[in-house]
């Protein structure tokens, strides 16, 4: 008994005093003072790593302990605000852009490259630097006056591809046997597709095949332009991969030279007047600390992220919990401070009953308030469920969006149970139908129809929030949906879309809806956790962070796996696992 409550009283103090530590760090990391602007500064923009359509407040995750880095997960919204704060700061001269192995979304990638556009505008210079140049380092870094390399670097340039992992043969190995039920004209729902093939379906290769070359297209016309060269020209050399050696680059035109990281350092200093080789750089973490932008105003618009799988409960900080949206989402309707809303969506979609839950409360605020939908990377399925009832919709053309459909999907392990470990089962049942979806036997052609009937039902009511939301006959809704994915440029095209823009774009068309002005100011609400939910994420397991800086590229497998289980039930979801590299 002694030795037992030594042991208990032992584990009690451990979680103190990891309490006590964590509340330490926390605090030293949240109260760090703003570092002085030099005097003809550069903001240094290190783009190496994952871009997030919005920063995880999340102090653990800069913490070595618990997966290191901070710099490695870079959120859209802080860097924007960095940008437009230095392009209103006499101190900041210029931009440094540091290009590294970058990870984002096309749409992503796009509206920081818009950013820095804008920022470049206003006559302030920006160079790009990177050791090797990867597709979205030289997406990005031809924003910049000039793009310079490392001489032994290498680049990137041979298009874009999309990978989908299929399981059937590995979960029919271990004798598990998916059951997957979707609406019965929703050839396009190609998020069972895994789970029953072990490889693409026609349909969903002719979509997936579209929305790769509107990508492909927005990509290759922006990078011709911007380095006066052919659209074409550059195809050509993505087909041949003749273009790999920087120094090929540079002859032909795609950079402007190629040079040792110390002579950018020692140019980038001239360029502000310095005589020696240290220029003055400000991270944009440390610049935004102290400087980040607001605009003052009587009138208030809110943005409201909701970034993730939709799922329900609360979720976290990488899924979108239907209860804790919601509540959000209804204290900015009773709130006579919020004149409207602006409903920023990176989804593939979830749940369906998360999903109708979220999208009662957002029809709500459309009757009572102003409300933009402003679409990111991906706002697809549910992602598009609870975007429908908006005043307008805002999409960047390489958005993936749309994906209209339903499916159900259950899993039994009848096989796995009963002949690769040799358990056996009886049930006794008042009824039936009782034992309807226990996984220890496989469904019978009565209840799959059953369920038929349900999705069948669930995807009628889809249809129907998207015509009333967009205005659009129902018939017209069916044929472009049928769980078919597009991309942005093809749904405003179609009518699932108002227009062509980013963040900033929907908060101006919601101010212009509303009859605002300029007399208003914009105020982030993000679904975050509390501290007591960082804590125990932080000691009871990995997080999606941690699983990027880990994993890296297998990382989206990785989480895959994770997640199946989550995948259970009747879905309004794209299948997220699509890779595009």
């Amino acid at each position: 008994m002694k030795t037992f409550l030594k042991m208990f009283f032992a584990v009690i103090l451990a979680f103190v005093v990891m309490g006590l530590l964590g509340t330490f760090f926390i605090v030293a990391l949240s109260s760090q003072k703003p570092k002085p602007i030099a005097k003809n500064a550069i903001l240094e923009i290190n783009l190496s790593g994952v871009l997030v359509d919005r920063a995880v407040d999340d102090p653990f995750s800069r913490l070595p302990m618990f997966g290191g880095g901070g710099e490695d997960i870079i959120g859209l919204n802080d860097l924007k605000d960095a940008i437009r704060a230095a392009s209103e700061d006499d101190n900041i001269k210029g931009i440094y852009l540091e290009l590294g192995a970058f990870e984002a979304g096309p749409a992503l990638a796009l509206e920081l490259r818009q950013a820095l556009d804008e920022f470049h505008s206003t006559g302030k210079f920006i160079y790009a630097y990177g050791e090797n140049l990867f597709q979205n380092g030289l997406y990005l870094g031809t924003v910049a006056d000039s793009i310079f390399a490392h001489p032994t670097g290498i680049l990137e340039l041979k298009g874009l591809s999309a990978t989908i992992p299929f399981f059937k043969d590995m979960l029919s190995n271990i004798g598990i046997k998916p059951v997957v039920i979707r609406g019965s004209n929703n050839r396009f729902k190609s998020a069972v597709e895994p789970f029953l093939e072990n490889e693409i379906s026609e349909a969903n290769y002719e979509q997936t095949k579209r929305f790769l070359d509107v990508f492909w297209e927005e990509w290759l016309n922006t990078v011709s332009s911007s380095r006066d060269l052919s659209a074409e020209q550059i195809n050509a050399w993505a087909d041949s991969l003749e273009i790999v050696t920087v120094e090929r680059a540079a002859e032909v035109g795609l950079i402007d030279g190629v040079i040792y990281h110390s002579g950018m350092l020692k140019m980038l200093a001239e360029k502000t007047g310095k005589d020696n080789e240290k220029p003055s750089f400000i991270s944009h973490t440390d610049y935004l600390n102290g400087n980040r932008p607001s605009k003052d105003g009587e009138k208030r618009i809110a943005v409201v992220y909701a970034e993730g799988e939709i799922v329900t409960g609360d979720g976290d900080n990488y899924t979108i919990g239907s209860d804790r949206l919601v509540k959000t989402l209804r204290k900015l309707r009773q709130d006579d401070r919020t004149d409207a809303v602006v409903l920023r969506v990176n989804s593939p979609g979830g749940s369906v009953l998360a999903s109708e839950a979220i999208w009662d409360e957002v029809s709500q605020i459309a009757n009572e308030k102003t409300l933009v939908v402003s679409m990111a990377h991906l706002a697809a399925s549910g992602g598009y469920y609870i975007s429908c009832p908006a005043d307008s919709i805002f999409v960047q053309p390489n958005t993936i969006t749309g994906s209209i459909g339903v499916f159900g999907l259950f899993f039994t392990a009848e096989e796995l149970l009963t002949e690769k470990i040799d358990l056996h089962f009886s049930t006794v049942k008042t009824n039936p139908f009782a034992d309807i979806m226990d996984p220890t036997r496989e469904m019978t052609e009565f209840e799959q129809r059953v369920v038929q009937r349900e999705i069948d039902g669930i995807y009628g009511r889809f249809l129907h929030r998207v015509s009333s939301g967009r205005g659009l006959d129902s018939l017209y809704v069916d044929s472009i949906a049928q769980g078919r994915v597009w991309a942005g440029k093809d749904a405003i095209r179609l009518g699932l879309a108002d227009a062509e823009g980013g963040l900033e774009d929907a908060i101006l068309a919601a101010a212009s809806i509303q009859g605002l002005g300029d007399d208003y100011k914009v105020v982030e609400y993000k679904q975050l956790r509390t501290f007591e939910e960082m804590i125990a994420e932080a000691f009871g397991g990995p997080s999606a962070t941690y699983m990027d800086l880990k994993f890296g590229k297998l990382a989206p497998y990785i989480r895959t796996l994770e997640s199946i289980s989550r995948r259970e039930g009747i879905q309004a979801r794209l299948e997220n696992d699509l890779i595009i590299r």
